[in-house]
């Protein structure tokens, strides 16, 4: 049973009119505690302020989910494996160094590294992402993916974005650390346009690189002339991200002899103020 809010009739449960003056079933009717009697309690509508509050805050709720689940699908590492793929397959060295993160004291060349792993089997190289990938999820420890000579090619970070809601993975080329033996201090020596003097004879660091063949050259102001030379240097190497780069000096000495001891060595044009018995040899 309910009572119409309206003129207080008695109508049946199933009934949406009241019988009396037409009044909606709108309304509830409580009995008052004390006397018994029943009153008529009015539904009062919701005030329109507090309906847009709550559409509003809904709306937002689902947009930060959808952003969530956006956001979420673009730092999926599994994307980013596959646009390699993608770009390997397409020949786009470009895009293919995009997906990468190289360090600023990296020297490259991007279309060379390309070379490189497109000729050391990008297959395997891609297997072995993805596999660090999957343990990634599974809390494993991520090992570096290494190239078909056993050397570090491809470091994996995560880093939490916005408080650790979010990881990010970062796939760091490794470079190799590339040094020659100088014969003498002072030779200027450039690979890739990254030029390095050196500064002592024996070990120096030339750079890091990434693998790939690169253009060479040096120069030496000896002590009788000029030398210079240049070519092509392979860089890769194996077991370890180190590599001896064995360049092409192209010096030679000369042994002087003369019939007259104290004759005068001139070297182009200009006299050295040293007898062939003081210098016997030149070089370089």
């Amino acid at each position: 049973m309910w009572y119409c809010t309206n003129c207080g009739h008695r109508n049946e449960e199933d009934i949406s009119f009241c019988v009396n003056c037409g009044k909606p079933a709108d309304s509830e009717a409580e009995v008052h505690p004390e006397t018994g009697t029943h009153v008529a309690v009015q539904k009062k509508p919701m005030p329109k302020k507090q309906k847009y509050a709550i559409i509003a805050g809904m709306a937002l709720i689902g947009i930060l989910l959808i952003a969530y689940a956006i956001t979420a699908s673009f730092l999926d590492p599994m994307k980013q494996i596959e646009a390699m793929d993608s770009a390997v397959k397409q020949g786009d060295h470009k895009a293919f160094m995009d997906e990468f993160k190289v360090s600023d004291k990296t020297i490259h060349d991007a279309e060379e590294f390309f070379k490189y792993i497109d000729s050391s089997g990008w297959g395997t190289i891609r297997d072995n992402l993805v596999a660090e990938i999957d343990g990634l999820e599974n809390d494993e420890f991520l090992d570096p993916v290494l190239g078909n000579n056993g050397t570090e090619l491809i470091n994996i970070v995560q880093k939490d974005l916005l408080f650790g809601l979010f990881q990010k993975v970062e796939f760091e080329l490794v470079p190799i650390e590339v040094y020659v033996e100088a014969p003498f201090k002072g030779m200027e020596i450039t690979i890739h346009e990254h030029t390095v003097e050196t500064d002592e004879e024996g070990s120096q660091s030339l750079g890091q690189y990434l693998p790939g063949v690169y253009e060479w050259s040096y120069t030496y102001q000896g002590e009788w002339a000029a030398l210079k030379n240049s070519g092509e240097l392979q860089i890769e190497s194996y077991g370890s991200n180190q590599m001896r780069a064995d360049l092409d000096w192209d010096m030679a000495s000369l042994n002087l002899s003369s019939e007259i001891d104290d004759a005068i060595v001139y070297v182009d044009g200009t006299s050295t103020e040293k007898t062939v018995s003081e210098l016997e040899t030149i070089y370089p």
